[in-house]
């Protein structure tokens, strides 16, 4: 009888060692594991060695939840539970301090468990940043990458236009093949430096069809005030400005903008045109310049009086329109441990939605892709990125580098 309370005791001390290492397995293992390839990767990505990296990790996560058992009890069955609440408290605090930990924990267990295969590795390194996303949705949340535009490599290393839209050269070549776009001839009027061409255009529900003089040296179309006036235009005080380079030397001229402009049977839609007086002559309205030009390939037919135009971008990349319709800021916050984030915002004047903004953002010697989508007419559209660690961007620029209407 007198050893039935030993027997008790043993029974009930081998129960809680039980639900101790099953608290161990279930709960404080895979938190430990995950923050512990947290601080491993992060220790690589600022370039330490992986057995540096490694050890710091394990000292991080081991050394302080043995302190933290002797805080709770100082017995062995508490050690699941501080080795638990230890590992959460990081996972939880160290995104306020790092930024975007889950990615560095995916490095972390990718690297640690490569030997285990690259299945098991991945799966592993994608479970544990799920875990580590959940567990900081409190703190900062993390962003996507900046692409970063390099020099070193042959060709763009970000490409800036990838949708194949119609108009773009990707989308005209592929409808060339289907014998669906045509060249579009246009008479013209003189020789040299003085060719004539005609052009419809449409403004504010009326139509109106002008001859242009064919400039490949101005980058703006111009029109005069009178035949603005023949299709509605109204030029506000706050309309955009530009700088045109006349015959009589620097003109500031308003910038509005035309509902469409016909070259034979191809439209321009939204084509952005400079006020200019000097700019008109006795048969022509104005100049028709770079942004509606560059949009097709010109050949001309000396012999026959012929320009032969053929569309290789006309819905692609609008810049030379967009660009005096939208006013772009950016803002840097440089963190501690290198990391660096990016707002910038796009604010567009224009009465049209701009669909699609990219804008090189330069930090010293090194530049990033920012795509903006879906400005809004009179409205402000931004994006948020995140620079690699320890980009230097003391000072920037930002760049508008291609935009579509």
């Amino acid at each position: 009888m007198g050893r039935s309370p030993p027997r008790e005791d043993s029974e009930a001390s081998r129960a809680l060692r039980s639900a101790g290492l099953a608290l161990f397995v279930i709960l404080a293992l895979p938190l430990a594991v995950i923050a512990a390839g947290g601080l491993f990767g992060l220790g690589l990505e600022r370039s330490l060695p992986p057995w540096l990296s490694g050890s710091v990790a394990l000292v991080m996560v081991l050394v302080p939840s043995f302190g933290l058992r002797a805080v709770l009890s100082g017995s062995r069955s508490t050690s699941p539970l501080a080795l638990f609440l230890w590992s959460l408290g990081l996972l939880v605090c160290l995104p306020l301090y790092v930024g975007d930990f889950p990615s560095s924990v995916r490095l972390g267990l990718n690297v640690a468990l490569s030997p285990a295969g690259e299945p098991i590795a991945e799966g592993a390194a994608r479970l544990g940043s799920l875990v580590a996303g959940r567990l900081s949705e409190g703190g900062r949340p993390s962003l996507p990458r900046a692409a970063e535009i390099r020099d070193d490599v042959q060709g763009p290393a970000v490409d800036l236009i990838t949708a194949e839209l119609p108009g773009s050269p990707a989308f005209v070549a592929e409808k060339e093949e289907q014998g669906e776009v045509q060249t579009v001839t246009l008479a013209v009027d003189g020789e040299g430096m003085s060719l004539k061409v005609q052009a419809m255009l449409e403004s504010e529900g009326r139509s109106r069809e002008v001859q242009f003089l064919f400039d490949t040296g101005a980058t703006l179309t111009t029109l005069d005030r009178r035949t603005l006036r023949e299709l509605g235009v109204d030029v506000s005080e706050d309309a955009p400005t530009a700088t045109l380079q006349t015959a009589a030397g620097q003109v500031e001229s308003s910038v509005v903008l035309l509902d469409r402009l016909w070259l034979g049977s191809v439209a321009i839609e939204n084509v952005a045109v400079a006020v200019c007086e000097p700019c008109a002559q006795e048969e022509t309205r104005g100049l028709l310049g770079l942004n509606v030009t560059s949009l097709f390939d010109v050949t001309m037919n000396s012999g026959e009086q012929e320009l032969r135009l053929r569309p290789v971008s006309v819905s692609g990349d609008r810049r030379l329109d967009v660009n005096h319709f939208v006013q772009l800021d950016a803002t840097v916050t440089m963190w501690r441990l290198g990391r660096v984030e990016v707002a910038v915002e796009a604010s567009n004047a224009a009465e049209v939605p701009i669909s699609e903004l990219v804008v090189e953002l330069v930090c010293g010697e090194r530049s990033f892709a920012v795509q903006i989508d879906d400005v809004a007419a009179g409205d402000s559209a931004g994006t948020e990125l995140e620079l690699p660690r320890g980009t230097d961007c003391r000072t920037y620029q930002v760049i508008l580098r291609s935009a579509r209407w």
